[in-house]
C-alpha cells in the first residue's frame, strides 16, 4: 500500500505545478499585450523659443544651448514630439564688437535636434540664425522660432 500511495503524492505535487505554470503563463501573455510602432517623422516642423539668452558676452562658438518646443508635434495621427520638448542648438560663430561700425558684434547659431516623445534625438533643418549689431547681440530668452523643419527620424511608439 506504500507503493500505491507514493505515486498519488507525486501526482499532487504534479497537479500543483501545472496551476503555477498556468498562472505564469498568463502574467507573460499580459506584459507581451503591449505593442509598439514607428511613426516617420520626416519633413514633420516645430516652433520653439529660446529657454536662455544666447549673446556675444556669455557664449563661445561650440557652446550648447537649448530651445523648448511651443507646442505638440504629431506625425500620421500620433505625437512624436512634446510640448516643451529639448531642440538643441550651437552657436556657431561670435565676434564681439566695439560699437563702431567695423567692429560691429556678430552672433551665428545653428540648431541641430529635437527630442522625441520616445527620447530619441530627430535631426531638424533651419537656416544658420545670425545677427549683426553695435556692442553686443543677445538671441533673448523667450524668441519663438518656427518652421524648424525635422529632417529625418523614426519615432517609436509604445501602447499597452
Amino acid at each position: 500500500m506504500e507503493e500505491h500511495s507514493q505515486p498519488q503524492d507525486t501526482v499532487a505535487s504534479h497537479d500543483e505545478v501545472t496551476e503555477e505554470q498556468i498562472i505564469s503563463d498568463n502574467v507573460a501573455t499580459q506584459r507581451s499585450s503591449s505593442r509598439s510602432i514607428e511613426v516617420n517623422a520626416t519633413n514633420a516642423f516645430v516652433s520653439a523659443q529660446f529657454s536662455e539668452s544666447v549673446s556675444t558676452n556669455s557664449h563661445r562658438a561650440g557652446d550648447t544651448f537649448y530651445l523648448i518646443t511651443t507646442g505638440a508635434v504629431y506625425a500620421d495621427g500620433y505625437k512624436i514630439i512634446d510640448a516643451g520638448a529639448r531642440v538643441r542648438g550651437r552657436v556657431q560663430n561670435v565676434t564681439s564688437g566695439d560699437g563702431t561700425r567695423r567692429g560691429r558684434a556678430f552672433l551665428a547659431v545653428t540648431f541641430d535636434e529635437v527630442q522625441a516623445v520616445d527620447g530619441s534625438w530627430l535631426p531638424i533643418t533651419y537656416p544658420e540664425y545670425s545677427d549683426r549689431g553695435g556692442e553686443v547681440v543677445t538671441f533673448a530668452r523667450g524668441t519663438t522660432l518656427n518652421r524648424l523643419r525635422v529632417a529625418s527620424g523614426r519615432v517609436i511608439l509604445g501602447f499597452e
